[in-house]
């Protein structure tokens, strides 16, 4: 190799790695009177980009997306646990970023697509249903066989396993049921409380 061709290889490194640390120390800065939720979307923003240089043609459709939420998931116990924050291709949700709802840490991403050259096959909404009103909509049949008992809003239920709408059922204080909506096309479940006595989340 030349000493010209290392001298620009080398220029483009440090480039880089000035790059890297300008975009670290801005988001830190940036950090300061920033929302939560502010501070989850700049990490999903972040984070997302070395998935994208390591493979560029599966993740290509990543490439000027755009970000929608973030949706708030919880436990059953109804306290956070995750941002998910989606991104948008044309009309199509293509993938998704979970950032720690309390330590902004990266968790975890995916995509809907199998071939990045066909996005078809990738849903135009996410959750659906896209509400809690339209969940507990979607859960009456089943709400009928509870008549004077406390019914909770719903909320999205995820810890890092399956994702639903959660529903909690109660009577005179304690547990009578939970019902779940799953977020995709709101099919419905119902889990007895003895369940979860055992006290752990799915």
């Amino acid at each position: 190799m030349s000493w010209f061709k290392r001298v620009v290889l080398c220029v483009g490194l440090i480039m880089s790695l000035v790059l890297v640390i300008g975009l670290i120390a801005w988001g830190k800065i940036t950090d300061w009177g920033q929302s939560a939720a502010g501070r989850a979307e700049w990490h999903a923003r972040l984070e997302i980009v070395p998935f994208i240089i390591a493979g560029p043609r599966l993740h290509r459709p990543w490439i000027g997306a755009q970000l929608e939420g973030p949706l708030m998931f919880h436990n059953r116990e109804g306290e956070p646990t995750f941002w998910k924050f989606l991104f948008r291709q044309g009309d199509r949700i293509i993938g998704w970023v979970d950032i720690d709802a309390q330590s902004m840490v990266f968790l975890r991403f995916g995509w809907f697509y199998r071939d990045p050259d066909d996005l078809s096959a990738c849903p135009k909404h996410f959750p659906d249903p896209p509400t809690p009103e339209e969940a507990m909509d979607r859960a009456q049949d089943l709400l009928s066989r509870y008549p004077n008992a406390t019914v909770d809003t719903p909320f999205l239920y995820g810890i890092g396993g399956p994702e639903f709408w959660l529903i909690r059922v109660r009577r005179n204080g304690e547990v009578i049921a939970w019902l779940t909506v799953s977020v995709w096309g709101g099919r419905i479940w119902e889990i007895p409380p003895a369940y979860w006595d055992g006290g752990a989340d799915w």
